[in-house]
């Protein structure tokens, strides 16, 4: 996995971000994953935080360019943060250019301080 950049934000916001970033760029996003809501009512995840105060999550995103092949983006979320990464997958590996527009669209659109982006 290839870390792109960590927002200070939950995952929920995260996610509705990078969609939006990702479609205005002309990109298709389903999400196929979300720990959050494969976890039953009332189970914990593993983490060692109490099951009240806990936040993880892992969602994943297909992201789909002019290719056939999608971009397997894996965002992970704890304590208010979210580190995003692109997944690489030699069986079915998406083309390098929708991996770099990828990246540029996350790692160039417009930060500010609420959003309080760090990129790798």
């Amino acid at each position: 996995m290839t870390q792109l950049l960590r927002v200070n934000k939950s995952s929920h916001f995260t996610i509705g971000w990078v969609t939006g970033l990702l479609q205005n760029a002309g990109l298709q996003v389903s999400p196929t994953f979300s720990l959050r809501s494969a976890l039953q009512v009332g189970t914990a995840c593993s983490c060692s935080h109490d099951i009240n105060e806990c936040d993880c999550n892992m969602e994943v995103l297909l992201v789909y360019g002019a290719d056939p092949l999608p971009a397997t983006l894996v965002a992970h979320s704890h304590n208010g943060r979210t580190w995003l990464s692109l997944v690489h997958n030699p069986e079915s590996q998406s083309s390098p250019e929708l991996a770099l527009l990828i990246q540029s669209v996350l790692t160039t659109s417009n930060m500010n301080e609420e959003t309080a982006v760090t990129c790798w």
